[in-house]
């Protein structure tokens, strides 16, 4: 992911999800009770800044990525997970990260991605394709 609006959008998503009480949040506005809601994700922010004011167009450029934070938080923060079909447990994540723990997707891309992944990778030679599915869950 090389878009800089990308990157900025996935910062600020991964500090909100890390934090139990910013991640009860239903607006961005609603951030601003508990944080400085505009310095999430700032990390990732890129340089358009010169010397120590911002500009016009690092404001525009956060603006944007406020306004879709705005709208994932409105739509209960939206992902994607991969599931398969156990037949003892039914349906549960098939992806993990290495500590184990389930995986989720910020949009249907990435996941359909993941799972074309896996399956070319021959990691289900077990499993028929029509045992996985892509579900959206929210919290």
């Amino acid at each position: 992911m090389s878009d800089p609006l990308a990157l900025y959008i996935a910062a600020i998503k991964r500090e909100i999800l890390q934090d139990t009480v910013l991640s009860d949040c239903k607006t961005f506005a609603q951030l601003h009770d508990y944080c400085d809601a505009n310095m999430l994700g700032f990390e990732c922010l890129p340089e358009y800044v010169e010397g120590t004011d911002m500009t016009e167009r690092t404001i525009d450029f956060a603006n944007q990525a406020q306004s879709v934070i705005d709208q994932w938080l409105r739509d209960g923060m939206p992902r994607y997970a991969i599931l398969t079909n156990t037949f003892v447990n039914g349906w549960v994540n098939c992806s993990s990260d290495d500590d184990g723990a389930p995986l989720t997707f910020d949009t249907l891309a990435e996941a359909e991605q993941e799972l074309a992944d896996y399956k070319k990778n021959g990691e289900h030679l077990d499993i028929s394709d029509d045992d996985y599915q892509i579900v959206k869950v929210t919290k």
